[in-house]
Order: structure tokens, then sequence, then C-alpha cells
């Protein structure tokens, strides 16, 4: 069974390696889900999703602890896939961070376009009528925008910046690749 999760790392694979196996680049994306929702399934076990979400939102130093890790949780995933994009599918570091920049760039192209066709506004609406982050008459009758103060022209930043990272990323993936298999702490691995 094929994963449609992760269309831009196996687009940006494809790209790079074309006909290369993805099994490396799942196995460290799996590794790193795994860890991000390690992280938060125990801030979840301890009172719940309802005790989660208020204490996130009451406590700033539960919160502040909770984006500390989350966001260093994030970072490790973009190093780790640099670090096996390169062991695996034998591209240089240069390779591998212009992949994950190009990734990243994808991606914020994807939510500034998901973002800017419907309208700012009636996207958060339609994301809050699912969630129910903001209170729902209060949604309704202010707008989130105005409510929690989101410029209405984050979609175009958005999609500027994915833009700019995509380009960053295609000039920096570009170049000759190092032979496929590449050995990695005693054992062969083979990219294809």
């Amino acid at each position: 069974m094929r994963s449609r999760g992760t269309g831009a790392a196996r687009l940006v694979l494809w790209w790079l390696r074309p006909g290369a196996d993805a099994f490396w680049l799942w196995a460290v994306l799996g590794g790193v889900l795994l860890l991000r929702t390690l992280l938060f399934m125990g801030a979840v076990a301890l009172r719940g999703p309802g005790g989660y979400w208020f204490r996130f939102w009451v406590d700033p130093g539960v919160r502040e602890i909770y984006v500390t890790l989350a966001v260093a949780a994030f970072l490790y995933s973009l190093a780790a896939v640099m670090i096996g994009l390169a062991a695996a599918y034998g591209l240089r570091l240069r390779q591998g961070v212009g992949a994950v920049v190009l990734g990243v760039g994808g991606a914020l192209l994807g939510l500034g376009a998901l973002l800017a066709l419907p309208g700012l506004e009636r996207a958060l609406t339609t994301i809050n009528d699912q969630m129910a982050i903001v209170p729902l008459g209060l949604s309704r009758i202010l707008g989130l925008t105005v409510h929690l103060g989101i410029p209405t022209a984050l979609p175009m930043w958005l999609l500027t910046a994915g833009g700019i990272l995509g380009m960053l990323g295609v000039l920096a993936a570009a170049g000759r690749r190092r032979q496929p298999g590449v050995e990695v702490g005693g054992a062969e691995l083979d990219g294809r």
C-alpha cells in the first residue's frame, strides 16, 4: 500500500533520484513521526485531550515547554531527512539541504494555495467549524482574521516564501550525486 500523505518528500526523491526505491525515505520519515507522536501522546496521556488543550492555552509554562519540544522535534525531522537522503541515496550534504528546503517550500506553496483559493476568512472558518478551536459564535460574528489579528495577506506571504524556498531548494539540490549505495555504520544501504 502506498502512502499519499508524504507526497512532497516522494516527489523530491523522484526528482533527485529517478527510479529510486523510497524504502529508506519512508523509514526515516516513520521514525521521525514516531518521535513526534510520542511527544504528543506523552502530553495527552497526563489528563486526556481536553486536559492537554486546556493546559496548553491556560498555563504559559507548559505551553513554552511543549512548543520548544515540538519545534526541536520538527527541526530534528529536517536533519534526519537530510542525513537519510545523504546516506541511503548518495546525495551530497548540499543536495540533502536543498531537498529539504524544496520540500518545505512545496508545503508552503500548497498551504498558501489552500488558503488563497477560497479566501483566508472562509478557509479558516471552515477549519474552525470542524475543529472548534475558537468559539463558534465568536468566529461567525467577528470573523477569525479580525478576532485573532491574522493579516489578510498571509496566503500571499506563504506563496512567496514557498516560491523562494522552492527555487533555492532546486538550486541547492541540483548537481552530481555520489554512488547510491553508501556505507553507514558498517552496513551497506542500497538506495537503488
